[in-house]
């Protein structure tokens, strides 16, 4: 869509009034907006901005607009209420408010008429109407199944763990951890986008702790059954959520969805507790650490095409009732 104000004797032919043209004149004010989707039957605010003035004659201005258009089948019933400002030495001389209704074809440029400003200049506009392809997002889906060990670490020998790449991070190196080692530590997981969970226990149980990662087995996820898009409702209504995990070895395997701080979500079984040498080593000299797996959800928009103006007798369906403003 685009207006302009131009001489009191400018024809609004739709030749005339293509951008192009306008463009071309030296005392025409033109302003254009973006393309604009808008779902029919809602109406949208746009401002306009006059251009640079080509030559002598033009007038600065702004206009705030409201558009209401409704797709009838091939053709766009639409209403433009226009509220103009005019300028002259930066101060605002003039308001002029004006509304118009038209039919128009789908991929046709409309041409209306919005008044005189005075009386040597009218204000016109035009505006195309395509249709724009609705594409629905992908259901959501699990990935590949990912199998890693945590180890067990010390409140200042920790080894944290990320889910989306499913790498460990060292977070201290022991009692003799200098501020240095820490900062230093942290800017390497900082950059990497934060870790999601620790685990600290031994051979009987342990604690799984999530680092801004909430879990929950409110609904007795199955790690078999359990669908992505499942999961995705569940965790956003789940009413029994907790930080930290606490299971004994005889309680495993157990089954949680999760969700990082990130917004990554997923389904994780704790399989049970295995020897890592990475693991904090107790009085028995062993380290350990709790084997899990989990999936991820993935989503993501289906693959999309630029959309053009559509031919005026390519009717609509009603599922598709939105519209591109040109």
């Amino acid at each position: 869509m685009w207006m302009a104000i131009v001489p009191s004797d400018f024809k609004p032919t739709p030749q005339n009034m293509e951008r192009e043209s306008l463009g071309k004149m030296k005392d025409a004010r033109v302003g254009s907006v973006p393309r604009i989707r808008q779902q029919s039957g809602h109406e949208a605010t746009i401002e306009v901005e006059g251009g640079k003035a080509g030559g002598v004659g033009a007038l600065p201005y702004t206009t705030s607009d409201r558009l209401l258009a409704v797709l009838e089948g091939d053709s766009v019933r639409f209403t433009i209420t226009a509220i103009t400002s005019i300028a002259r030495d930066t101060k605002v001389t003039n308001t002029h408010e004006a509304k118009v209704s038209d039919t128009v074809k789908l991929g046709a440029l409309a041409v209306f008429e919005l008044g005189r400003i005075d009386g040597d200049h009218r204000f016109v506009g035009a505006i195309r109407f395509a249709k724009a392809e609705v594409h629905q997002s992908a259901a959501p889906n699990f990935g590949p199944v990912m199998e890693r060990v945590v180890p067990f670490g010390a409140p200042c020998d920790q080894q944290c763990f990320q889910f989306r790449s499913g790498r460990l991070f060292t977070d201290g190196h022991g009692p003799g951890t200098t501020e240095e080692q820490y900062a230093h530590d942290w800017k390497i997981i900082e950059e990497a986008g934060g870790v999601d969970a620790q685990a600290l226990g031994g051979e009987k149980g342990f604690q799984f702790v999530g680092k801004g990662c909430l879990f929950t087995n409110d609904r007795s996820p199955d790690w078999e059954k359990q669908t992505a898009e499942e999961a995705v409702k569940e965790l956003q209504h789940a009413s029994w959520i907790t930080g930290v995990i606490q299971p004994k070895k005889k309680d495993l395997p157990l089954t949680y969805l999760f969700k990082t701080s990130r917004g990554d979500m997923g389904i994780m079984q704790l399989l049970g507790i295995v020897e890592s040498d990475l693991g904090y080593s107790g009085s028995d000299n062993k380290g350990h650490g709790v084997k899990l797996r989990y999936k991820l959800v993935e989503t993501g928009p289906r693959p999309t095409t630029e959309t053009k103006p559509a031919p005026p007798a390519d009717p609509l369906s009603d599922a598709d009732k939105r519209m591109l403003v040109k």
